[in-house]
């Protein structure tokens, strides 16, 4: 699998690392399974090996991280996610030429079905 960020199904590769997760687990109606031993620091991508029919269900969550922004990259950030409630709170109390920090985590579920075809040999 490989995991991407972004906006408008517009995606770059999300460099997952090992210190910076805080789950990633396979769910399956049977079982619960600890993923995080999969993917190596740097990587892009990790294999997940599905073994038996149903559904399954691969969740990843990031630990939270915090990033400071000036004033102007993130009044940027704000009108460019739509955020402009934000933008104009900021602004009514004084606070739009200060900079800000941005507490941030991801989280992703991945639905999958698996099916087996048998094909008759006569």
């Amino acid at each position: 699998m490989s995991v991407k960020t972004g906006a408008d199904f517009i995606g770059q590769n999300y460099q997952l690392s090992p210190a910076g997760v805080q789950a990633l687990e396979h769910h399956t109606s049977t079982q619960q399974q600890d993923l995080k031993m999969l993917f190596k620091e740097g990587g892009e991508n990790f294999e997940v090996r599905l073994t038996g029919e149903g559904g399954h269900l691969i969740v990843i969550e990031t630990k939270r991280a915090l990033t400071k922004m000036d004033c102007e990259s993130f009044t940027a950030y704000l009108k460019e996610e739509g955020l402009d409630d934000i933008y104009y709170q900021r602004e009514k109390a004084g606070m739009s030429g200060d900079s800000a920090t941005e507490s941030i985590s991801r989280s992703a579920i991945y639905r999958l079905k698996l099916s087996l075809t048998r094909t008759l040999r006569q």
